[in-house]
């Protein structure tokens, strides 16, 4: 009987060995460990915010605001940039299992330039909890590692070649959306413009009344406005966007003191308001050109513009030429 079952047990451990030698080793681990490699998240439209903690700087908090992202509760995100990050949170896939001799090296890595993302659903429930390494030497996968897992592995973004880590380590500035002006023009009640070197020009639009007011005592007023006018005007401040931010302009304080080529003004219905000063950059760069009126922007390429917001923008003048109109274009010509 003894005899029986030692050979018994000697055929168990010999199914045994032969299980975990002849299965692949993806297989082996996986009966280990069945959730330490699921870093995706199929139904992205359910995350809530994104926390991606680094030893290097500060933590970066991106949530869900309506339809837009804000970053650090703050600033609105790039929709771009993150839809990049959602891509990868979605689609990034299991590229290999790295070699046993090769987790040292891996594990001191992620200690030293790891990510730390987290992420939660609409109600604060955490999704995923995971750290991302660096990438591997032919930089086409990155290590990627479960909290509270001692397994890497190298994962990969099947239609991105590269490493995926990129696009987790912008800073909060470059996670910004770049769109100078997007404005829900139905909540607007004014726009005052002002041209300080051709006062001509100048005028306030009232929006709830759709009348515009000449701020020159000597331009006519009390015209027929123009069929249209008004709404394509408005149109205008839909959706802006800038070329750079230019916050740390080391010229900033000066810039802002001179006297603008227009000064803009809006008043929204709720009594909020904001503004923004518009400095063309030839006047700046070459000191002997002072733009005066609207008809000389054509030798304008792009602008500096100080916002009340604590923002300094370089915007193009191709993006704003339909917001630099003067006070005629509203009115219908010759009409009383």
């Amino acid at each position: 009987m003894m005899k029986r079952n030692l050979l018994l047990l000697l055929l168990l451990l010999t199914l045994g060995a032969l299980a975990y030698f002849l299965l692949p080793q993806e297989d082996v681990k996986s009966t280990l460990s069945k959730n330490d490699r699921d870093f995706r998240i199929e139904d992205v439209s359910q995350i809530g915010s994104i926390r991606i903690e680094t030893r290097r700087r500060e933590d970066l908090l991106l949530r869900r605001s309506g339809k837009d992202w804000l970053i650090n509760n703050k600033h609105v995100a790039s929709p771009n940039a993150i839809g990049r990050l959602l891509e990868v949170v979605k689609d990034m896939r299991l590229q290999y299992i790295p070699h046993n001799n090769a987790l040292k090296n891996i594990k001191n890595e992620m200690e030293l330039v790891g990510l730390h993302v987290k992420i939660f659903d609409k109600e604060g429930v955490k999704m995923k909890d995971y750290w991302i390494g660096g990438g591997t030497a032919d930089e086409r996968g990155t290590y990627v590692q479960m909290e509270g897992s001692n397994q890497p592995y190298v994962m990969e973004l099947p239609t991105f070649e590269g490493s995926i880590r990129q696009r987790f380590i912008p800073t909060a500035e470059q996670w910004r959306d770049r769109r100078f002006l997007h404005e829900d023009v139905s909540k607007i009640a004014s726009i005052k413009v002002e041209y300080p070197k051709s006062q001509s020009d100048s005028f306030v639009l009232d929006v709830d009344n759709a009348k515009v007011d000449p701020l020159n005592p000597l331009t006519k007023g009390g015209r027929n406005i123009r069929k249209g006018a008004i709404q394509a005007y408005l149109r205008a401040f839909e959706k802006i966007g800038a070329e750079s931010i230019e916050n740390d302009h080391n010229q900033r304080d000066s810039i802002s003191r001179l006297v603008p080529f227009a000064k803009f003004t809006i008043e929204y219905s709720n009594g909020d308001s904001k503004w923004f000063n518009m400095f063309p950059l030839k006047d700046i760069e070459m000191q002997e050109v002072n733009t005066m009126s609207i008809e000389q922007t054509a030798r304008i390429e792009r602008y500096l513009i100080d916002c009340s917001w604590n923002d300094f923008l370089l915007v193009q003048q191709r993006l704003v030429k339909n917001i630099l109109r003067p006070a005629e274009f509203f009115f219908e010509p010759g009409k009383q």
